[in-house]
């Protein structure tokens, strides 16, 4: 067996650094996507089903934009989609609810409700379960 210079220690000891960082980085990755994926995609849909359906859901779609299904936001109205998934800042739906313009009329999201929809957003916008 040879002997390790203080070049191969340096390398195989920021080798094994960077795997331990790499290893928790995936699970708080993991921990984030299972903890954000359920509960606030549940209430980021139950926000938009509170504010935004009446106008944009079966009945009525303005804009031909139905927000009533993750399917739907993505294939979007007349504007394009209305989410990204995993980009809450490109997503139509979220400019239009922090730029205050929707819903136009009613009360308008509360920051808690605006953080849910960004959140869910900003996780992969899942279908809640």
């Amino acid at each position: 067996m040879r002997n390790l210079t203080i070049e191969d220690r340096a390398l195989k000891g920021a080798v094994a650094w960077l795997c331990s960082l790499l290893a928790s980085c995936g699970e708080t990755i993991s921990t984030y996507r299972k903890t954000t994926d359920g509960a606030d995609g549940g209430r980021a849909q139950a926000v938009l089903e509170r504010h935004c359906v009446e106008c944009h859901g079966a009945d009525r779609q303005e804009s031909d934009l139905d927000l009533r299904s993750v399917a739907a936001m993505l294939s979007g109205g007349q504007s394009g989609p209305a989410i990204v998934p995993g980009r809450p800042d490109e997503s139509l739906v979220l400019d239009m609810i922090v730029d205050e313009l929707m819903p136009p009329e009613g009360d308008l999201l509360s920051a808690e409700e605006v953080a849910a929809v960004r959140l869910w957003i900003a996780s992969g916008a899942l279908e809640s379960r």
